[in-house]
């Protein structure tokens, strides 16, 4: 079966060639457990509008995520020390820490994507898992395909990064080193797609360096958490997360949740944990 990988939702293709995807709609009020239903479709596109309808349409309790508990700026200073030891690791933890977009959003980044005259980057598409190994898949729906405005400390770590990356790739094709130009900001040693389970056991092993028990999916939610304490509106939260619908947000992160996209990247560009680390050391 090929399917997405975790955090990037539940749409599937299954063997006879049908998608489907599996919706949380809400908690059972006597048992606590989550109720799902299952949506079918030819296509993902028309599996996503039934998703969509179907989270529109769902009247039961909103359910908080309570159990969570958002970072502290100790805590995430504790994972940016422990992320020194690889560049790659700690410009991609600056990324998500200023976007709070998915594993496998990251991990299909382009350079192309990238604007360092609007200080943006344009989310545009996803590493998924199929039974014929990795591929990138377009973020076809509207609420996945955003713009986000990034703070410049952000900025600096990826102009950093692709200086890097241009000489570590130069000195692999020198060496005779097999190497894909697929333009990609966080590629595997060879130019090619990260497997998302790997990216999420690295990073794993660097987040228990620092002490800490979390994985790169909660993340997000850290993300939405942070959005919420800091005031910004439900939906600009929705439009930066990707999520389709305000009920989505809702069900999975936060309560409490004014502003706009630029306030977001301003409070991000003042609010940056650690001082900036410059990595002398090529990309490897």
């Amino acid at each position: 079966m090929a399917k997405r990988a975790n955090g990037e939702g539940t749409i599937c293709k299954r063997k006879d060639g049908l998608w489907m995807t599996a919706v949380i709609i809400g908690r059972d009020a006597a048992t606590g457990k989550s109720v799902r239903k299952y949506c079918y479709g030819k296509t993902k596109g028309e599996v996503q509008q039934k998703k969509d309808a179907l989270l529109e349409r769902s009247k039961g309790p909103v359910f908080i995520d309570k159990e969570f508990v958002p970072l502290s700026s100790t805590e995430w200073a504790r994972l940016f020390t422990a992320a020194e030891a690889d560049a790659a690791m700690y410009t991609a933890l600056s990324l998500e820490w200023a976007t709070g977009i998915s594993r496998s959003e990251l991990l299909g980044l382009k350079w192309i994507d990238f604007n360092f005259i609007t200080d943006s980057v344009s989310i545009q598409r996803a590493v998924i898992i199929t039974d014929n190994g990795l591929e990138l898949d377009d973020t076809k729906t509207t609420a996945r395909q955003r713009v986000l405005p990034l703070p410049e400390i952000t900025i600096l770590q990826m102009k950093q990064h692709q200086t890097r990356q241009t000489a570590a790739i130069a000195a692999h094709k020198a060496a005779g080193l097999p190497w894909e130009d697929n333009d990609l900001v966080f590629p595997d040693p060879f130019g090619k797609l990260q497997d998302p389970r790997s990216w999420s056991k690295q990073f794993k092993r660097m987040a228990k360096a620092a002490s800490i028990d979390i994985t790169f999916h909660k993340l997000r939610h850290d993300h939405a958490s942070r959005l919420s304490a800091n005031g910004v509106s439900i939906k600009d939260a929705q439009y930066r997360l990707g999520h389709s619908t305000t009920q989505m947000l809702l069900n999975v992160y936060t309560h409490r949740i004014s502003g706009g996209q630029e306030k977001i990247a301003s409070w991000l560009n003042s609010s940056f944990p650690v001082a900036t680390i410059t990595h002398e050391t090529p990309l490897q």
